[in-house]
């Protein structure tokens, strides 16, 4: 948070980053990377504070709720996988695609929304357009299903495995710890019966269970580890996108 908070991530002249951004001008992808940081971060800080409470006023023991930290970590790995597919690529051209892309996505969901509430007048069609003109003059094309393709959560957290230095298993991958909090986000029995510690309970009627579901400290934290890993993995990244003379 003090790193994000000194605006250590603006784009420093020379770099990588900074061509980034003069090619996809005005959509940075500088700035795209630092609004999903800072999503990030602020998910990670609310997890802190739902377990521990907001401090000064930290408690020694932890609150822990059946799902809502697994809602917020989801949320973190998102942000963090979606940073790194953006900046991952050393192409250039590559970076510059998913960074209009993403605006792409922006747009769209931004247009689902205000519909929602009655209003047309402002569909996103002219900023779509513009960024089609910022891919045909950097990319010497606009790609095939530009405005159609956007970019999925499920892309994102793949890429974000597929590229792990440190290797994994489909055990500990970042797409399993992803699934598994979205089953606790709406509210699948899955993700409950398969992770959660279980109380089985009598009942009058042998063909009915009852559960007690309860979490720990480590269960709560095991998505948020991954979490930070992929914050860690981005701001070393960024570090090296972020410095002149960089590949």
């Amino acid at each position: 948070m003090a790193r994000f908070e000194d605006q250590a991530l603006t784009a420093r002249f020379g770099t990588p980053l900074a061509a980034d951004d003069r090619k996809a001008n005005p959509f940075h992808t500088s700035h795209v990377i630092q609004m999903l940081l800072s999503a990030g971060i602020d998910n990670l800080n609310g997890i802190r504070h739902l377990i521990w409470g907001r401090p000064p006023e930290s408690s020694d023991r932890p609150v822990l709720h059946q799902a809502t930290h697994f809602v917020l970590a989801r949320a973190a790995i998102e942000d963090f996988a979606t940073a790194l597919w953006i900046l991952g690529p050393s192409s250039r051209p590559v970076r510059v695609e998913r960074t209009l892309r993403w605006h792409v996505q922006n747009i769209q969901d931004r247009s689902r929304a205000i519909e929602v509430l009655g209003v047309t007048q402002h569909s996103g069609e002219d900023r779509l357009k513009r960024l089609e003109e910022i891919a045909e003059r950097s990319l010497g094309a606009v790609p095939p299903k530009f405005r159609g393709r956007g970019f999925t959560a499920t892309e994102v957290v793949k890429y974000a495995d597929a590229t792990n230095p440190e290797g994994g298993n489909q055990e500990l991958s970042t797409e399993f710890l992803w699934r598994l909090c979205s089953g606790f986000t709406h509210g699948r029995f899955w993700s409950s019966l398969l992770f959660l510690e279980q109380e089985h309970l009598a009942t009058d009627d042998p063909d009915v269970i009852s559960v007690r579901m309860t979490s720990d400290l480590t269960r709560a934290l095991w998505p948020t580890k991954e979490a930070m890993h992929l914050l860690e993995r981005l701001l070393k990244l960024h570090n090296q996108r972020n410095t002149p003379h960089f590949p």
